[in-house]
Formats: C-alpha cells, sequence, structure tokens
C-alpha cells in the first residue's frame, strides 16, 4: 500500500510530536512537576498525568504552538493526535505514523517519554497504516542499526 506521505514530513512530525513537553517543562516548571510526580507515585503515562494535574496535554499544547508557528495542517494534525490518531480528521494517517514510531522508539528504549511506561498500539493505526505486530521486532532491530550508526559518525566526529 501507497502511504501519501513525504519523508520530510514524517521526519518533521517526529521532531515536533512532543514539543509541547519540552515548553511545558522549561516555561512551567512549577506545573510540570507535579505531572512528573504523579508519574513516579502512580506509574500512569505522562499524557494522562498532564490530563488530570493540568487539564490539557503536551499534544494539545503542540498542536497550539504549531499553528501559532504556522507549520502546515497535516503536521499539526500528527503532532495533535499522535496518542489518539483517530481523532484525527485530516490527516489519521501521518498521526498514525506518529504514534507507531513512538511507541516502537519508546519499547526498544530510545529517548525518554517522561515516564517508563510504553503506551498501548492504538488499533486504528495499525488498520489505517496497514500493518501487523509482529513486525515491530524487525522494525524495532533496523531503527537501532540505524542509531548505531548515527552515534559512531557522532563520536568519529568529536
Amino acid at each position: 500500500r501507497k502511504l501519501e506521505i513525504q519523508r520530510e514530513e514524517c521526519f518533521t512530525a517526529g521532531i515536533l510530536h512532543d514539543i509541547g513537553k519540552i515548553i511545558l517543562d522549561a516555561l512551567f516548571p512549577e506545573f510540570y512537576g507535579p505531572v512528573l510526580q504523579a508519574v513516579a507515585a502512580r506509574k500512569i503515562l505522562i499524557y494522562q498525568a498532564e490530563q488530570e494535574e493540568m487539564g490539557m496535554n503536551h499534544a494539545s499544547l503542540g498542536r497550539e504552538l504549531a499553528i501559532s508557528w504556522k507549520i502546515p495542517e497535516r503536521l499539526v494534525e500528527g503532532i495533535a493526535h499522535h496518542h489518539r490518531p483517530g481523532g484525527s480528521s485530516t490527516d489519521p494517517e501521518l498521526a498514525s505514523l506518529i504514534h507507531l514510531a513512538d511507541i516502537l522508539a519508546r519499547n526498544a528504549g530510545v529517548g525518554s517519554g517522561g515516564d517508563d511506561l510504553v503506551p498501548v498500539i492504538d488499533e486504528f493505526a495499525l488498520k489505517k497504516l496497514g500493518v501487523e505486530t509482529d513486525r515491530f521486532p524487525e522494525w524495532e532491530e533496523e531503527m537501532l542499526k540505524e542509531l548505531e550508526k548515527d552515534r559512531a559518525f557522532l563520536s568519529a566526529m568529536e
């Protein structure tokens, strides 16, 4: 199946999908501290803790930032709906791709989501992209190989 998403869009959306976390933590530590405490104490996803503690989450803040920066609507939708890709009316395909990539990275221990949990895969994303979870180990292995190449390149630059 041919996806209607460009590589550059995917890369940009992947880089920006959690921008709301960075802003919340950097600019509003007095509000974000309780979120991180709730994550640790209750072993919940940071997305849930943000919603419960602040009445909003990093995806909705990321959406507002992306709109203010005049980022294309496809990317706005990917950022806004990466936890619930079925909620995207404009581009559920990109939101689904970011959702699955985020879960693959979290499962492989790449980066930090602000919690130690791996979110549950949204079935909508699997159906939208036409993928099966049995491919995930292969994709994780490929991702880790690419990361190792990047690390080797960066260490050679030092």
